[in-house]
């Protein structure tokens, strides 16, 4: 679970540059959502590890998925001048909605369960992670309902050309008009 955010997230961040961050938002969550929900249905205190590998794994592809695309459309959203600004209060949010997820998850298991034995840790987990799984799927339709955007400045089409101008991807010529700095031969 851990080694997949690893090998996806930069391939995320630059999906996320080619076709959006909506997408990827959606299917990282919904990823994440199905995994859980899978694990949560899985667990007893006999199963055996290989059969909570394959959900791991998607969680993992879920959350690789999921957080280079969030951090770029948080700053997509924001003039370049405010990027540390909006880069420190993403990292803010995202570390206080982890503790406060793992606060309220630990009181559910807490509540249905414990470390006594198997069966009593399963009584807690199960619920905790349906929970967890029901917030991706919230996540899912928060998702949804984010308004579709362009991607970055043009970033879909467009690609910076020999003399550091903009010019469309679908045009295999350069801008005619040279740089601001660019000098003439």
């Amino acid at each position: 679970m851990a080694v997949m955010p690893m090998l996806l997230s930069p391939a995320g961040g630059a999906l996320a540059d080619r076709i959006g961050f909506r997408a990827l938002l959606i299917s990282g969550l919904a990823a994440e959502a199905i995994a859980l929900s899978w694990l949560a249905a899985v667990v007893t205190p006999e199963v055996p590890y290989s059969l909570l590998v394959p959900p791991m794994v998607l969680a993992g592809q879920g959350s690789g998925l999921f957080f280079a695309p969030v951090a770029s459309g948080m700053l997509s959203a924001v003039p370049s001048t405010e990027h540390g600004k909006a880069s420190g209060a993403a990292a803010t949010i995202r570390e206080v909605a982890a503790a406060a997820g793992v606060a309220v998850l630990g009181v559910v298991f807490a509540g249905h369960g414990g470390y006594a034995s198997p069966a009593d840790f399963v009584a807690g987990f199960v619920p905790a992670i349906w929970l967890a799984g029901g917030l991706a799927a919230a996540g899912v339709l928060a998702a949804v309902a984010l308004p579709r955007a362009p991607v970055g400045e043009y970033r879909l089409w467009c690609r910076t050309c020999w003399n550091g101008r903009r010019s469309c991807g679908r045009s295999p010529q350069p801008s005619p008009t040279p740089a601001r700095g660019a000098g003439r031969p």
